[in-house]
């Protein structure tokens, strides 16, 4: 199911956490198979809190700015934020009140597990793998959506493949 606003604005979708969460950053898409081309006009302003109880009817003043950014085509965007953000919610603004959001994704950084290996008596190797965790948000009409996310801001890729695993 898609998000499209429509109406009068202000317009805008979002995800409330049970409890605060660090977040690196998200994914939105519009038509995932790239048939439309439609619907990615305006501006989209990301903004989060960490006010508990987040949802529609909070004040502007509540939420705080991290980038605006525009959409020349479909499919997938992930952005990736400068520093973690803990945060209660995240919510799009959107200019157009037809643009259309199919997806929205909020990324964590999942904890570092440690697995330990013995090649022999005397030596042994530590492995430590650092992974995203992923949470699918379907968005609802009201314009926000509750759910769980995790994993990474300025910089922008667009690419159809989900994010790397980072492995150190």
């Amino acid at each position: 199911h898609s998000w499209i606003p429509g109406g009068s604005g202000p317009y805008f979708v979002g995800v409330r956490f049970a409890e605060q969460r660090n977040i690196t950053g998200f994914r939105i898409s519009r038509d995932a198979d790239w048939v439309y081309q439609d619907r990615i006009g305006g501006s989209y302003t990301v903004q989060w809190t960490s006010r508990a109880g987040a949802n529609h009817e909070m004040p502007d003043s509540a939420w705080t700015d991290l980038g605006t950014f525009t959409r020349s085509s479909s499919g997938f965007e992930y952005f990736k934020f400068c520093e973690v953000i803990t945060a209660q919610a995240v919510r799009i603004i959107v200019s157009d009140a037809w643009a259309c959001i199919d997806e929205l994704e909020i990324y964590s950084p999942a904890p570092a597990t440690s697995t330990q290996t013995t090649t022999s008596a005397a030596a042994s190797t530590t492995t430590t793998t650092a992974s995203s965790t992923v949470t699918e948000t379907t968005t609802t009409p009201t314009g926000t959506a509750t759910g769980t996310g995790t994993a990474g801001t300025a910089t922008e890729t667009t690419t159809r493949q989900a994010p790397a695993t980072s492995t150190q």
